[in-house]
């Protein structure tokens, strides 16, 4: 027989990890929300952005002259051009730029959330990775049925990890920052994006990277974190008897064999088991109660035949005195 005693140490164990896995899977999936969302407000929303009031329509313009030429700007057709807030005759030396658009307070608000979860999610990819393997160690170590679960969950929770963080800090040449990506990687690829610049990449890898990825890792770490309980729920459900089931085995286990052979340790033992008495017996153990209404059976010696029904067994037959009782 199997000693399952060492379960009793181990299930509390399995309990307290499977908590903990569960609780940084739900930290590490709201971290993985928040960055879409303000992937969404920072790409298809003007919400960073703020236009100051002006007073008239040429003070949303600002020219800044960087001409070689002083002697340019004393010509009328130059005055002229910049006085309506066109480019000069040369086209080059004018950049116009609007200074009345400013980052409103959102923009901080949204990095100061991209920071949070990037921290948050980050501590969490890790600490699951953590907890996983710990929760292997301790199932294996006790032989827990359903173990290799636990095992494979841990496996693809590193993987998680890995697409989690932003590991192109840490190896460059990755193109693929993670789905914890700082929000100024956000703010300049979106910016790009949406002015179409050469180096920009295209706005469907930018949703993958921002909304399906995440929501892959999101899916990902939900079945991770079923497949792990299940692996370890043998081992995590406690399997002792309550303390009255120990206690009513104690006593059972002190009960000594006795004989039983006299009529009075039977009759003891009928009383011990809750027999009931001889006036409380059914219908069905008194002599005659199979009988029909009415019935009567022939006596010897001249025997009344009056019917017995109510008589019980052992109980001596006045009618029929050689009669002996059962």
């Amino acid at each position: 027989m199997l000693n399952n005693q060492p379960k009793l140490y181990v299930s509390p164990a399995l309990c307290r990890l499977r908590t903990s896995v569960v609780a940084v899977a739900l930290v590490l999936g709201l971290c993985l929300v928040l960055h879409m969302f303000v992937y969404a407000f920072v790409h298809f929303t003007d919400l960073r952005w703020t236009t100051l009031g002006a007073d008239n329509a040429r003070a949303n313009t600002q020219v800044i002259l960087a001409h070689s030429d002083e002697s340019a700007l004393k010509n009328p057709e130059f005055a002229a051009r910049l006085a309506e807030g066109g480019a000069p005759p040369d086209g080059k030396a004018v950049v116009t730029a609007d200074v009345n658009q400013v980052l409103s307070r959102n923009d901080y608000w949204f990095e100061s959330i991209t920071g949070l979860a990037n921290t948050a999610g980050g501590i969490a990819a890790l600490a699951l990775v953590i907890f996983m393997f710990q929760g292997v160690s301790i199932a294996a170590g006790a032989a827990v049925p359903g173990v290799e679960r636990a095992v494979s969950a841990s496996s693809w929770a590193v993987i998680l990890a890995l697409l989690a963080l932003p590991i192109s800090d840490v190896f460059p040449s990755f193109p693929f920052g993670g789905a914890f990506a700082p929000y100024e990687q956000i703010t300049q690829t979106s910016e790009m994006i949406i002015a179409s610049d050469a180096g920009a990449i295209s706005g469907f890898q930018f949703f993958a990277e921002r909304v399906l990825m995440p929501l892959a890792l999101l899916a990902g770490a939900v079945v991770m974190v079923l497949r792990f309980n299940t692996g370890i729920e043998k081992g995590a459900i406690a399997t002792s008897m309550s303390e009255l089931d120990e206690q009513l085995e104690k006593e059972m286990a002190s009960i000594k064999l006795v004989s039983t052979g006299s009529t009075r340790a039977g009759g003891a033992l009928n009383h011990a088991i809750g027999e009931p008495p001889a006036d409380r017996l059914s219908p069905s153990l008194l002599r005659g109660a199979n009988a029909g209404p009415g019935s009567s059976k022939p006596k010897k010696n001249g025997a009344s035949n009056a019917p017995d029904a109510e008589r019980r067994i052992g109980a001596p037959n006045p009618g029929d005195p050689m009669a002996r009782p059962i």
